[in-house]
């Protein structure tokens, strides 16, 4: 199951404009952490993540979906139960 580092989190930040806007903003798991974040959304279907610390058995941080998203190839779900057009579109 591929992991991703990214998470969608709300805050302020600027836009192409240079205009200070408040909304859903990319950022590092890391950062969304070092700001206190431990909701956000996933990056790739945009469904809502939890943000786990980095594990003591070295794993690291990461986003996890709430519920499973057979349509999201970041949710934690197996192959088998994906549906037939997430498979045409990786392949």
């Amino acid at each position: 199951m591929p992991r991703t580092d990214r998470v969608k989190i709300q805050c302020w930040h600027r836009n192409s404009l240079n205009e200070r806007v408040f909304g859903w903003h990319e950022v590092n798991v890391t950062d969304a952490l070092q700001l206190g974040e431990k909701k956000g959304r996933c990056v790739e279907c945009d469904n809502p993540v939890k943000i786990f610390n980095p594990g003591k058995n070295g794993e690291a941080a990461h986003p996890e979906h709430y519920n499973r998203n057979p349509a999201c190839s970041l949710s934690d779900v197996d192959d088998a139960n994906r549906p037939p057009s997430y498979k045409l579109r990786t392949n």
